[in-house]
């Protein structure tokens, strides 16, 4: 094999890699993308679990453990 075409090959495993990492850094950005949303609608879905359990405006409080304005 020649120097230059034994460069060549260097230099395209070294563009194929570049490419392979470019697209592995594209598909951890959103890998953290939906991980984030997930998070999120786990915090909204607790918020609306916990106001569940919160009495009706209508319903008498027991003890003094909801606040009511």
């Amino acid at each position: 094999m020649s120097h230059s075409l034994a460069k060549q090959k260097n230099h395209d495993i070294l563009v194929d890699l570049s490419m392979s990492l470019k697209q592995i850094q594209i598909d951890l950005d959103e890998l953290k993308t939906n991980i984030s949303h997930i998070k999120n609608d786990i915090r909204v879905q607790k918020i609306q679990n916990m106001k569940k359990d919160l009495p009706k405006d209508d319903e008498p409080v027991e003890s003094g453990w909801w606040w009511r304005s």
